[in-house]
């Protein structure tokens, strides 16, 4: 009996296994752990890891030891708050086209199988917000890495591959688009937009430039070949105003992994 149980303990240690809400699962070349209700990746075996969960506004701040860099092209903040498991949250000025970005530095490539996922909110329906990859930490005044008007995408961004929404539209959605070397793919619709509610999206890049896109675990589409495959790109998150008042962009964590 005894060696029936030591044998049994064995197997659940070694094996990818399911216990309550967490299980393990091949994604591409990485073991990934992740709620099988909400698919939050939990932990991932990669060589090549970043995770934020805001729990430390002074170093998140801090510029001598801050991980994230973050841009305004106006007036407005980026705080982390007391809130459970911890919160940043960019808020605008009240100005028209005023952004904000949030961005790793520029050290992930697509040869390493690099992926993006963060928890995300937005409180108002005038926030716009891109969540992805881009080849730029910030952008000029009153542009995101991609951007939407009227019907069409514009990007800033020479290579990006990002959920963008943008109250700028004609029809109030979230799209997915790529950039390659300045070229603006075709948008693929993800689902209606939607205020105070959190959502999880998630942009991974392969060795090819192929660029895969999730929300809450529900594969939305690929770009085949979307970026330049040999292009250094960041980890970035931005928002923006698209009406007099201020926008507010929640982030419950960033998390960030590749091959070495």
């Amino acid at each position: 009996m005894k060696t029936l149980w030591f044998f049994l303990f064995t197997v659940l240690l070694i094996c990818p296994h399911s216990w309550g809400q967490i299980a393990s699962t091949w994604d591409g070349p990485f073991l990934r752990y992740h709620d099988t209700v909400t698919d939050e990746t939990i932990d991932v075996l990669a060589q090549n890891k970043l995770f934020d969960e805001f729990h430390d506004s002074v170093g998140f701040i801090n510029a001598a030891t801050r991980v994230w860099t973050f841009t305004r092209a106006s007036g407005g903040s980026l705080l982390t708050s007391a809130t459970t498991n911890g919160v940043a949250t960019f808020t605008s000025d009240a100005a028209d086209d005023s952004a904000g970005h949030i961005a790793s530095d520029l050290v992930w490539q697509q040869g390493k199988y690099c992926n993006m996922e963060a928890r995300v909110k937005i409180r108002n329906p005038t926030s716009g917000f891109n969540v992805g990859w881009s080849d730029a930490q910030s952008e000029a005044l009153g542009g995101m890495a991609v951007n939407f008007s009227g019907v069409v995408a514009g990007a800033s961004a020479s290579d990006a591959a990002v959920f963008v929404h943008d109250p700028d539209a004609t029809t109030d959605l979230i799209r997915v688009v790529s950039v390659k070397n300045g070229t603006t793919s075709t948008t693929a619709t993800t689902l209606n937009t939607f205020s105070n509610v959190w959502r999880i999206y998630r942009v991974s890049l392969d060795p090819s430039g192929n660029a895969d896109f999730w929300v809450d675990g529900d594969h939305i589409t690929q770009k085949a070949l979307g970026v330049t495959a040999t292009t250094s790109m960041c980890a970035y998150i931005s928002g923006i105003s698209r009406a007099a008042g201020n926008t507010y962009v929640d982030i419950d964590y960033i998390r960030v992994w590749s091959q070495r």
